[in-house]
């Protein structure tokens, strides 16, 4: 059917013509912003900081704020955030201003997010969609944060000093009766609440321990900053050695695991201490062989840090033995058990050769192979039927009246090359609507069972990006494929090779006119649509989805850019695909536009996706892969990149049918 703007033919999702055949001419879209933007903290609108006016030190002065927390029993800010945020409506609607302004600011204080173990920024929005978020310490004015340092001090509660001082601190670092007042209260709350004075954010033991390792941890980086020998630091030593202790001689594991991780990254005790106590740990935990393995690479740590290579070296073995008896005590789940078997290897691995056990390595490389075998068993299809008919009929319909030549236009229309920026926004709107989804890192498996590809876990708060939005977007485009193959290319296809006889002369026009297509390549070109039409996806995709490297070289040599690399021993020789799309991106999106380059790198380079240059080309894929949905596409796309800039001169193309 006809674009009615411009004419072109356009296949069911609309008119591609500025899509496909635009950035083929060199037009990019390097000038719209990168949608990654618009998720970082710093980038975006604060929810209204218009109302955010200054409370002066006259201002808390007359405020007896403290009354509205005096029966707060917790360390938890949420509560107090709250208290403060009631209080803060009721000035408003009683027209008290200057109330208004006092709680308003001690609402936003208490509001952040916080994450003592990112030294950077402690504190984080708590609330971040549709292009705003909740305050950070930023949005004050120098100003603000000075008062909020004075009057921290005198704050009874002391939770709420340690917030204020510290926001006050990170204001101006050279405050230093700031820093001391923060490590201060930090220690004063830890106290407290291990005295039962106040509630742990949540009533589970364990919060305990959690949350008095969170703000030890956030004094101690404080006390690195502002001075490591002063009294208040060594103060939060001591306690933090302490409960180390404490938490050795009862036996409990968490609050250990969490309390030496932090002494041994901030070097407070003795490390020789800590190793002998994890190896204890380790050793009283051997039912449990996962956090055995944490124990033992906690020694294993500290030894290091004592420079006993050898003591270092044995931990690090038993560790890496811990993961191997989790998989063995896994037969029913492959995944499970080659995922500690890797890691048993990487452990190994990091053992210098002359202290590990011979031969080990190899063993266990052995069963790794052995258990990813059976991988495939454990793997299900997920499916879901969804009714293509009406797309199948319009689609047939488009070809039914045309000619051969007409045919073959509209087959190289058959989808649309999504910009680069909308997969981009479409994949972070998907990951706010599921955070969870981010939380977790994922791999990718062969039908080997070898993993190919992993994708790491993210902060709750923070969007996918680099390889995490990449597989997103992958994913998506996976989707969109189940649909378009078997609804739009391969009904077209089959309706062009009963319909038609496609022979070479047929597509010689095609051959001859296309720059996507070197001379000394057209006849392979040639046989692999041929085949291509026939249904013939084997042969099809071994003539055509190699062609893919050497024509993107061929294109950026025709526009003057040298694609070849000059070894150490002075021999040359070509850039492959992954470099073209890598070191020569900026040239190939000058070349083909922004969007294609991409589409081309998911599809054939990406070992997050399909990657079926890689596959094809190293004889990865077996006999079932050839007919899949990724190949046929990845076939038609080749077909695509051929005809894309024929397509508005296609009658000029083919004036001698």
């Amino acid at each position: 059917m006809p674009c009615p703007t411009c004419d072109a033919w356009t296949n069911l999702s609309g008119c591609r013509r500025s899509l496909c055949l635009s950035p083929l001419v060199g037009t990019t879209l390097l000038g719209v912003a990168h949608p990654l933007d618009v998720q970082r903290a710093d980038k975006v609108t604060p929810m209204d900081t218009d109302k955010l006016q200054l409370a002066s030190d006259d201002d808390f002065k007359s405020i007896d704020f403290e009354h509205k927390i005096s029966n707060s029993k917790t360390v938890s800010l949420h509560d107090i955030c709250a208290q403060f945020r009631q209080a803060m409506s009721e000035a408003e609607a009683l027209g008290e201003s200057v109330a208004y302004r006092v709680y308003r600011v001690l609402f936003e204080v208490t509001s952040y997010y916080f994450n003592p173990d990112d030294k950077a920024e402690p504190y984080s929005p708590m609330m971040q969609m549709d292009g705003k978020r909740s305050a950070i310490p930023s949005d004050f004015s120098r100003e603000q944060s000075r008062v909020l340092a004075s009057i921290g001090s005198q704050v009874k509660h002391s939770a709420v000093r340690a917030r204020l001082s510290d926001v006050g601190w990170l204001a101006d670092r050279r405050n230093h009766l700031a820093a001391t007042t923060a490590i201060e209260a930090f220690v004063d709350t830890v106290e407290e609440m291990m005295a039962g004075r106040l509630a742990p954010e949540a009533e589970e033991p364990t919060f305990r321990w959690h949350d008095a390792r969170r703000f030890l941890a956030r004094a101690l980086v404080i006390g690195r900053a502002s001075g490591w020998d002063k009294p208040a630091v060594a103060r939060a030593k001591a306690v933090l050695a302490s409960l180390r202790a404490d938490a050795f001689r009862v036996g409990d594991q968490g609050a250990f695991a969490g309390y030496a991780a932090l002494d041994l990254a901030q070097g407070v005790s003795d490390t020789a201490q800590i190793a002998t106590e994890a190896e204890a740990m380790a050793a009283s935990t051997e039912g449990s062989p996962y956090q055995t393995a944490e124990f033992w690479m906690m020694a294993a740590r500290a030894h290091q840090r004592s420079r006993n290579e050898e003591a270092a070296a044995r931990c690090q073995i038993a560790a890496s033995e811990a993961h191997v008896r989790f998989a063995e005590a896994s037969p029913g789940s492959a995944l499970m058990a080659t995922h500690h078997l890797t890691h048993a290897i990487e452990l190994l691995r990091g053992v210098p050769k002359r202290l590990r056990p011979p031969g080990r390595v190899e063993a266990l490389g052995a069963s790794l192979v052995r258990r990813q075998a059976d991988i495939r068993d454990e793997m299900a299809t997920v499916t879901r039927p969804i009714d293509l008919g009406d797309i199948v009929e319009q689609t047939i319909a488009a070809f039914k009246d045309a000619s051969l030549s007409q045919c073959l236009a509209r087959f190289a229309t058959l989808d649309n090359v999504i910009a680069r920026v909308d997969l981009e926004k479409q994949a972070l709107e998907q990951a706010r609507q599921s955070p969870f989804a981010s939380i977790f890192a994922g791999s990718q498996h062969d039908r080997e069972g070898k993993v190919v590809a992993r994708t790491g876990s993210s902060d709750f708060a923070a969007a996918p990006e680099g390889d995490a939005l990449k597989s997103e977007i992958s994913r998506r485009l996976g989707l969109d494929r189940h649909i378009i193959v078997p609804g739009c290319i391969e009904p077209a296809r089959m309706f062009i090779h009963n319909t038609h006889s496609i022979a070479a002369n047929d597509l010689a026009p095609i051959l001859f006119h296309s720059p996507f297509v070197p001379e000394d390549r057209r006849h392979t070109f040639s046989v692999g649509f041929q085949r291509m039409f026939a249904g013939d996806y084997m042969s099809a995709a071994y003539f055509l989805i190699p062609q893919i490297e050497n024509s993107i070289r061929y294109l950026l040599k025709q526009a003057g850019q040298d694609v070849s690399i000059i070894n150490a021993n002075q021999t040359q020789e070509d850039i492959g695909l992954s470099a073209l799309l890598g070191r020569l991106r900026p040239q190939l999106e000058n070349v083909v536009g922004q969007d294609i380059a991409f589409y081309l790198e998911m599809l054939f380079d990406f070992r997050g996706g399909p990657n079926l240059r890689n596959t094809i080309t190293h004889g990865l894929m077996d006999d079932d892969q050839f007919w899949s949905i990724d190949t046929r596409y990845g076939c038609w796309f080749v077909y695509f990149l051929t005809c894309a800039c024929l397509l508005p001169h296609w009658n000029e193309v083919f004036r001698d049918e």
